[in-house]
């Protein structure tokens, strides 16, 4: 797991591309509920044992749809906690989140296997 702070909303968020590393990194907070079986990335927000707030996202099949996927959770997640409101003629925070959590997954995990990697045809 690897850990960044957003700009602006001075907010920890965990990243990893393994899925046994999410699974015990939640299970270590007492939050192991919050996986789903054959996912292949997740956005999770949760209160640990310890009282504190935890964001996760978690990308592991390596598609560059995925990572676009769970970005916008995840912008969508951070605006939600931080009580922005956004709406279709207000979308720039969200747009700025979606690219920040996208970019940092590519930075964090760039190479293959694991990391982001285009789909399928797309490179045509």
């Amino acid at each position: 797991m690897k850990k960044r702070t957003i700009p602006i909303y001075n907010l920890d968020v965990w990243f990893t591309n393994d899925e046994a590393d999410c699974r015990a990194f939640l299970k270590r907070h007492g939050a192991e509920e919050n996986l789903t079986d054959n996912a292949k990335g997740v956005w999770i927000t949760f209160k640990g044992r310890d009282d504190h707030g935890y964001w996760v996202l978690a990308v592991y099949d390596g598609d560059i749809g995925t990572v676009v996927h769970e970005s916008v959770h995840a912008a969508w997640g951070v605006l939600d906690t931080c009580s922005v409101k956004t709406d279709v003629d207000n979308d720039e925070a969200r747009a700025f989140l979606a690219a920040w959590f996208t970019k940092m997954v590519l930075k964090l995990f760039p190479a293959e296997p694991r990391g982001p990697r285009l789909v399928e045809g797309a490179e045509k």
